[in-house]
Order: structure tokens, then sequence, then C-alpha cells
């Protein structure tokens, strides 16, 4: 996934980021489907977001804390991710 995207400084942190939002058992066509919609849903782009994690670096956050603030707010570990159009 994003290996037509050049220029990604931080394309393992995008994956890993969209990793928290899949439940096991997807395909690669959902997957792709739902990182569609939610960059439709949130008038985002694979490289704004790469921006957004760099001024984050840039601010003092380092991108495992960005990650780990992630998961916290989705809360993986009392209700998973989100539903976001699962069948």
């Amino acid at each position: 996934m994003f290996t037509d995207i050049p220029d990604l400084k931080h394309k393992d942190a995008i994956v890993q980021f969209f990793e928290l939002l899949f439940w096991p058992g997807m395909t690669p066509e959902e997957k792709i489907r739902m990182v569609n919609d939610i960059l439709e849903a949130t008038d985002m782009t694979i490289k704004l977001l790469d921006e957004a994690i760099e001024t984050g670096v840039q601010n003092g956050h380092s991108v495992e804390y960005q990650l780990a603030l992630i998961a916290k707010l989705i809360d993986l570990r009392f209700g998973g991710p989100p539903d976001f159009g699962q069948p």
C-alpha cells in the first residue's frame, strides 16, 4: 500500500496508522476502500498526512508518540477499531 507515492518521509508510520484501523480478515481491496473513504471524508491526502506527521516531529512529538496517541484515542484495548463500513 502507498507504493505509488514517492517521497513519503513517514511511509511506515502512515501504514502503521491505518493498520490500527483495519480489522482482522479485511481483504486488500477492503483496506484500500477504507483508506480512500477516510481520506475523502477528512479532505486529507497521504502526502498531507505525511506532512502533518513531520510537523509533529518538528514540534517535538516523535512518530512513536503520535501513533501511540492515535491508538489511545481509538481505544484499541477496549473497543477495537472504529466501524468504517465494516460488513
